[in-house]
């Protein structure tokens, strides 16, 4: 960061292309991940998704303690893989909503255009229930849910209030956070 960085303007949602990148499909069980016609179980090797999604942009970063070090990028296609040893990827988040802090090391330059289902459903479904018809009524700035070999994490920004950020699909995990 050079001197005259400090009186960039804050990114905001303008700043990205928010052109939906190219359709790809990622469809969940209760066993497998789905992308588009390649099934995966979590975590994956970094190979397998360069082999689906093509050349990364890698980034390292330890983010917030949790042991993830390397952070793998497309960003045409708003999607970003970590990892915590550069061969096992741990999660796969789609960036479905301009993250606000652009230059973020984890954050691509596009929003994921394609397709998410759960069991042949829209993945939105799992996290709308009778008590909470929306989002936007969480504590926390995200909510998990354990579906099969899988945890679904929803990232919900501040600003818009409910706007889903993110979705993160990881390996099932016991964490009982917001939800």
């Amino acid at each position: 960061m050079g001197f005259f960085d400090i009186f960039r303007k804050a990114p905001s949602v303008e700043d990205f292309d928010t052109t939906p990148s190219q359709h790809i499909t990622f469809a969940l069980t209760a066993e497998e991940l789905d992308i588009n016609g390649t099934k995966l179980t979590m975590p994956c090797h970094k190979d397998e998704l360069t082999g689906i999604f093509g050349d990364y942009t890698l980034s390292m970063d330890n983010i917030g303690g949790t042991g993830v070090r390397y952070i793998y990028l497309w960003h045409k296609l708003g999607i970003v893989a970590y990892s915590r040893d550069d061969e096992s990827v741990n999660c796969i988040s789609l960036q479905l909503f301009p993250n606000e802090k652009k230059y973020a090391l984890n954050s691509t330059k596009n929003i994921f255009g394609g397709t998410v289902t759960v069991d042949g459903a829209d993945w939105m479904t799992l996290f709308v229930d009778e008590k909470q018809p929306k989002l936007d009524g969480m504590k926390l700035p995200f909510k998990l849910v354990h579906h099969g070999n899988f945890t679904l994490c929803a990232s919900v920004a501040k600003k818009p209030k409910g706007q889903v950020r993110s979705l993160g699909i990881n390996k099932k995990t016991e964490l009982k956070l917001g939800g």
